[in-house]
């Protein structure tokens, strides 16, 4: 796993998510034409490993929250590999996982409105 996510982030810092060939489409998009909370993700990672943070958040703006929880997740599990243990992490209270549940529910609301009042004012 640790081994894909190094290969995925080395090609998404080389090409643009369009020219690599092994990235699924959403399949939510693919059988809605919505987009979904995730769509855009990874163009806005490579954008932010180019270093232009207005490219990666006119993509997707919740890539603020997933790339430090994406960093912080490989350094856990790299410590934990690196040193044969598990260390020990103070949970965070419940409150802060029900904030980015409704905060991702009401990102995905507010993207479903978008693209459905786009689709019937004749935008794309």
């Amino acid at each position: 796993m640790l081994g894909g996510v190094v290969v995925l982030t080395v090609l998404l810092l080389r090409d643009h998510p369009n020219d690599v060939q092994f990235i699924p489409p959403c399949p939510w998009f693919t059988a809605t034409g919505l987009r979904c909370p995730g769509c855009g993700v990874t163009r806005a990672v490579h954008f932010i490993m180019q270093g232009d943070f207005w490219a990666a958040m006119s993509h997707n703006p919740l890539v603020m929250f997933v790339v430090p929880l994406t960093i912080y997740w490989v350094y856990y599990w790299g410590r934990v590999l690196w040193f044969g243990r598990w260390f020990v992490i103070k949970d965070p209270p419940s409150r802060v996982a029900w904030g980015l549940f409704y905060l991702i529910v009401a990102f995905w609301s507010y993207r479903i409105v978008v693209d459905l009042v786009g689709k019937v004012s004749g935008g794309n």
